[in-house]
């Protein structure tokens, strides 16, 4: 295709009183613009674009527009569009684009978004990207390859809509700050996220599907009336100590129907559910038209799960595992959900004063397992089909309420609720176990 550049005077677009202009000087396949012009258009395979410093770009439709391979644009000026993109490079339909790097020093501005790239991209920013719609558009849901995206602790993306909306294969590296009025990180599948810094968005903070590794330092927050902090599909999410997760609307932590998955939480999590599972139930128990998940959901706490709507964990189908090491705060129910669940308490002693809410292993052969033995249990009472186990001060759990638990291990010998409640037969027992939540409003939902 031959070369087409628009790099010309607009000086009565732009809403101030600016220089004579300088067009932008090509050399080669080296293009720099400096001073103030109208857009930029080129689909030359190998180009370098520099934005110098001080330099602005506007136009009215896409100001810096391309279809070459292997193109490096780098802004350390002012790129702006007035109604589209502000760069707008390839198309993934006809494989175009491909192998591009934008590094953004300086400032992109849209009224759509603010980069729309096709596949094969490195992004970093520096700068600020705000943008009407997205401010990073890449691959359409489409891509994969190597491609990542870097938002240093200098960068700010702000936007009306996603911040980021991206395909397969996708890493986020975010030291800076991430605002948006909708999803903030939208990808696929086998995305990878470490956040350092702040992504708040008004739905769902991140949003990802199957084989994800989320690592999170910083701050994720949802501050609308049904996002989520993380919705996925299957994978593995580490919240370090002071990290968060905080949600308004609805979960912390959002499992669709997938695979395997674990979270480690050494910081806060917390929303109206700490950590749920689609379940495929509504409120009222009924189905609800979504597909239930019947993974396995590994959760690990040395920090403090939250459920400000009563439900700190809600966890469905699944042979799932709940272990809980000294320091760990868990406010609000825990509900296991069916199948054969599992209940570690694996430190020798807590610092907490025991754990106020309810833990409902739910159906199937459920196991509550503690690393000391039984000689630590002072007293263990059932009411209601509630058990009440009360610990001496050695261990620090003070009084922990159970429901719907089988087996209790104490350092690796097992006992049956008849062993540590002899007064009660068998058969009553498992009957009031197994209508215990009636008193403590079973929560069995899915928005």
């Amino acid at each position: 295709m031959n070369r087409h550049l628009l790099c010309t005077a607009a000086l009565l677009t732009l809403p101030f009183a600016a220089s004579p202009a300088l067009a932008c000087s090509v050399s080669a396949l080296s293009v720099t613009c400096s001073g103030v012009s109208s857009g930029f258009e080129d689909d030359t395979d190998g180009l370098s674009i520099l934005v110098e410093s001080g330099a602005t770009v506007q136009d009215n439709g896409d100001t810096l527009k391309g279809e070459g391979n292997g193109v490096t644009i780098t802004n350390d000026g002012t790129v702006i569009s007035d109604s589209k993109d502000a760069i707008d490079w390839g198309d993934i339909d006809n494989g175009t684009g491909t192998d591009l790097s934008i590094t953004n020093n300086g400032k992109l501005t849209a009224a759509k978004d603010g980069i729309n790239a096709a596949d094969d991209f490195h992004i970093e920013n520096f700068g600020t990207i705000e943008a009407g719609d997205d401010g990073i558009q890449a691959g359409n849901g489409k891509g994969s390859g190597t491609i990542g995206i870097l938002n240093g602790a200098s960068g700010l993306i702000d936007t009306e809509d996603k911040a980021i909306t991206v395909g397969d294969g996708v890493w986020l590296f975010n030291e800076g700050t991430i605002d948006s009025g909708n999803e903030a990180f939208e990808a696929g599948n086998d995305a990878r996220v470490t956040n350092k810094g702040t992504i708040t968005a008004f739905e769902d903070g991140v949003q990802v599907g199957t084989g994800a590794r989320i690592d999170n330092y910083g701050a994720i927050v949802s501050t609308g009336n049904d996002g989520d902090g993380i919705d996925i599909d299957d994978g593995t999410i580490i919240n370090y100590a002071g990290a968060s997760i905080t949600v308004a609307g609805s979960a912390g932590i959002d499992y669709d129907a997938g695979g395997d998955s674990s979270v480690e939480n050494y910081g806060l999590i917390e929303g109206v559910e700490g950590i749920m599972v689609e379940t495929g139930l509504d409120a009222a128990g009924n189905p609800n038209g979504e597909v239930g998940n019947v993974a396995v959901q590994k959760i690990l706490n040395a920090g403090t799960i939250r459920g400000t709507g009563g439900t700190a964990l809600l966890l469905g189908e699944g042979n799932d595992v709940l272990e809980l090491l000294d320091g760990a705060i868990v406010d609000g129910l825990s509900d296991l959900g069916d199948d054969d669940d599992s209940l570690i308490f694996s430190s020798l002693s807590y610092g907490t004063d025991g754990f106020d809410s309810l833990f409902d292993g739910g159906e199937g052969t459920d196991t509550v397992s503690f690393t000391f033995d039984i000689s630590n249990l002072a007293t263990a009472t059932l009411d209601a089909g509630i058990l009440t186990l009360a610990f001496g001060d050695a261990v620090g759990l003070g009084d922990l309420d159970l429901t719907n638990f089988e087996v209790f291990d104490f350092a690796g010998t097992a006992y049956t609720i008849n062993d540590l409640v002899p007064a009660v037969p068998l058969p009553a027992g498992a009957i009031l176990l197994g209508t215990a939540l009636a008193g403590f409003g079973a929560v069995r939902r899915r928005r």
